[in-house]
């Protein structure tokens, strides 16, 4: 079973237990989007016929991980949907849900992007964008990736001057929509 921190901040370990200050975070959206994660790594290992602690860190897994997801029970009462991100150089997909009335983002499959990730790290990022870039720059995550981000959270020129591109292609795809 994968290991999960329930913090984005994971220096701080598994009993800092409590969402981030400032994105309106509620613990019960954190602990239905880490039992959607372990569902969803369950899900596509058993498809594709591996170990789930495998999933977090497999390139080509980030569309069936979002999915399933996205269709988890865990989620049953949080809006949530998948986006699919084009760039010059690979596609991902990310969860965004909203979290009362804040849009953040869950990447289940972050590690792919970050082959030397500490064990330590957690095997979702989730929270708002910003929270986001700020972990997956903590992370050793790419440039690429971390636009992703800022697109996906609709932050605008000033944070993409920040994160220069460097291959986006600036294509989102909607793959659909849940509300239960």
């Amino acid at each position: 079973m994968a290991n999960f921190v329930y913090s984005i901040m994971p220096e701080l370990g598994p009993e800092f237990l409590r969402p981030a200050a400032n994105s309106g975070s509620n613990l019960g959206v954190v602990e239905a989007l880490h039992g959607a994660a372990d569902y969803a790594y369950h899900a596509v290992a058993e498809k594709r016929g591996i170990n789930p602690e495998l999933i977090p860190s497999l390139g080509g897994a980030c569309f069936d991980t979002v999915e399933a997801m996205a269709e988890s029970p865990e989620l049953k009462g949080v809006k949530a949907w998948t986006e699919r991100f084009h760039t010059l150089w690979f596609d991902h997909g990310l969860l965004v849900y909203m979290n009362g009335n804040v849009k953040e983002l869950a990447d289940p499959t972050w590690k792919q992007f970050a082959p030397s990730a500490s064990n330590s790290a957690p095997d979702i990022l989730m929270g708002t964008p910003e929270e986001m870039i700020d972990q997956g720059r903590a992370n050793g995550l790419g440039k690429e990736i971390l636009q992703i981000y800022a697109r996906a959270g609709g932050l605008g020129k000033n944070v993409l001057q920040v994160y220069p591109a460097t291959g986006i292609a600036g294509n989102v795809q909607h793959s659909y929509a849940k509300v239960t």
